[in-house]
């Protein structure tokens, strides 16, 4: 308790957040994607956008960053299960071997999906309506954030 506030409530707070940025990041892309199918041209605030995009950046920056971690040299042979728990670890205080992997495996699967959902809808979405640049821009950054977990599966899988 140094900073005056106990450590479970901290802790708590954290997972808090934790938990809130990933249900505002697939809350906000969920729309953005469903608006392109349902051809709705009403554009979303600059605001809107911006705040979606850093979420598309911190979330993606996290899945890249614990997919990228090496597995430690205890003999470890399962190089996903290692992953997650890494990841999990890099979004919550809470040291729960269980807890730490539901956390990272919802971040990674939510990240993947909404990633790649925003690629086909860029891609292959209707055409009488234009992709918004919250699609866009979830589209790019998951094609960026890709190349170091590609890069970390082939490196891992032995």
């Amino acid at each position: 308790m140094q900073s005056g506030i106990p450590s479970g409530v901290v802790s708590f707070l954290q997972t808090l957040i934790t938990t809130a940025g990933i249900l505002a990041f697939a809350g906000m892309f969920g729309r953005g994607i469903y608006k392109v199918w349902t051809k709705s041209t009403k554009p979303d605030s600059d605001a809107f956008v911006y705040v979606a995009t850093a979420l598309a950046a911190l979330v993606g920056g996290i899945v890249a960053v614990g997919f990228g971690q090496k597995p430690p040299p205890s003999g470890v042979n399962f190089a996903a299960q290692t992953s997650l728990v890494a990841l999990g670890a890099l979004v919550s205080p809470l040291t729960a071997l269980n807890w730490a992997e539901i956390l990272g495996a919802a971040y990674a699967t939510v990240y993947v999906l909404f990633g790649l959902a925003a690629i086909v809808t860029w891609t292959m979405g209707p055409n009488s309506v234009p992709t918004p640049p919250l699609v866009k821009n979830l589209a790019t950054t998951f094609l960026g954030m890709a190349i170091p977990i590609i890069s970390a599966f082939f490196s891992t899988a032995k």
